[in-house]
C-alpha cells in the first residue's frame, strides 16, 4: 500500500529486551581522522560513556575513505570525508550501529558511499539508511545482542540533489543512494493573505504558470505552496510514498526486532 494510514491501523508490538537495556545515541561523527586511542582524560570519559550502554548508535555525516586510491570524485559545495580507518576507530570507542542517510551522505558520488558501508561492514558496525538501490536504503539495519534484537531505520529530508536511492524500473537501472523522506513547507494564510497572493499570481501569469482560480484554496506561486486556513502557520508536509514506505520499513524491523530506532 502507499497509504501510510494502512500501516498505523493496528498498534506495534512494544519493545520487548530481556530485563534492564540501555541505548546510548550519538550525533553526527563528524570528525575526519581516529581519535579512540588518545589520552586525553576527557575525552576517555566521553567514550566510557560511549561504551557504559547495551547498543550505542551515532549519525555517519560524512563518507569515509583513502583519498589516495579513492577512484571517485567529490562534488557539491562543503565536502566532507573522513579517513578510512575511522569505521574501525568507532568500533574501538563502543559505538555498534550508525545511520548513513543525511546530506554529505554522497559528497563523493555513488561510490564514496558503497566504500563507507564497505568499511563498516569489515568494522562489524551495522548501519541503515544507504544501499545500491531504494529496498536496501530503506531496510532496516539489526544487531543481535544477548538482550535484544535491535533494528536501525535511517532516512533524511535534507539532502543533496539525486541523493535518493531508486530501485530498478524497468530497462531503468538501480540507484545507489540514500532513504529520503521528501517533505515540502505549506504556508496556511488568512482570506485576505490569500488575496494578495493570488493577485500577484494573476499580475505574473504566464503560459507556464497560469493565473489562479478565483475560488482556489490553495495557489503555489513561485515555487511556494500557499493554503487557506484558520491563521498564518507553516506547516511540513511529507510526500505519501516516502511515508508509507518508511512506516513499512519499521513495521516490517518490529516483526524481526526486540527494539527499533527510527
Amino acid at each position: 500500500s502507499n497509504d501510510p494510514a494502512e500501516f498505523l491501523r493496528d498498534p506495534p508490538k512494544p519493545a520487548s529486551p530481556k530485563g534492564k537495556f540501555s541505548l546510548v545515541l550519538l550525533g553526527d561523527l563528524l570528525y575526519s581522522r581516529p581519535m579512540a586511542e588518545r589520552p586525553d582524560p576527557e575525552l576517555q570519559k566521553v567514550i566510557s560513556l560511549i561504551k557504559s550502554g547495551d547498543v550505542t548508535i551515532a549519525n555517519r555525516e560524512s563518507p569515509i575513505l583513502d583519498l589516495k586510491t579513492f577512484q571517485g570524485t567529490g562534488w557539491a559545495h562543503g565536502l566532507l570525508w573522513g579517513d578510512a580507518t575511522l569505521a574501525q576507530d568507532q568500533k574501538a570507542m563502543g559505538i555498534d550501529m550508525v545511520s548513513m542517510a543525511n546530506n554529505h551522505s554522497t559528497d563523493w558520488g555513488p561510490e564514496g558511499l558503497m566504500e563507507t558501508i564497505r568499511l563498516h561492514d569489515e568494522a562489524g558496525i551495522v548501519h541503515s539508511g544507504a544501499g545500491r538501490n531504494l529496498a536496501e536504503a530503506r531496510k532496516a539495519g539489526i544487531l543481535t545482542t544477548p538482550k535484544a534484537r535491535v533494528a536501525l531505520v535511517s532516512t533524511a529530508s535534507t539532502v543533496k540533489v539525486n541523493a535518493m536511492a531508486n530501485d530498478a524500473f524497468g530497462e531503468v537501472k538501480e540507484r545507489t543512494g540514500i532513504s529520503v523522506l521528501r517533505v515540502r513547507p505549506i504556508q496556511v494564510v488568512t482570506e485576505e493573505q490569500m488575496a494578495l497572493v493570488k493577485k500577484m499570481g494573476t499580475e505574473f501569469a504566464s503560459g507556464r504558470k497560469p493565473a489562479p482560480k478565483p475560488d482556489a484554496t490553495e495557489v503555489t506561486f513561485n515555487d511556494q505552496v500557499y493554503r487557506l486556513g484558520a491563521k498564518p502557520e507553516l506547516k511540513w508536509e511529507m510526500d505519501l510514498y516516502d511515508h508509507a514506505g518508511l512506516l513499512k520499513a519499521v513495521r516490517e524491523a518490529k516483526d524481526n526486532a526486540d527494539v527499533v530506532v527510527f
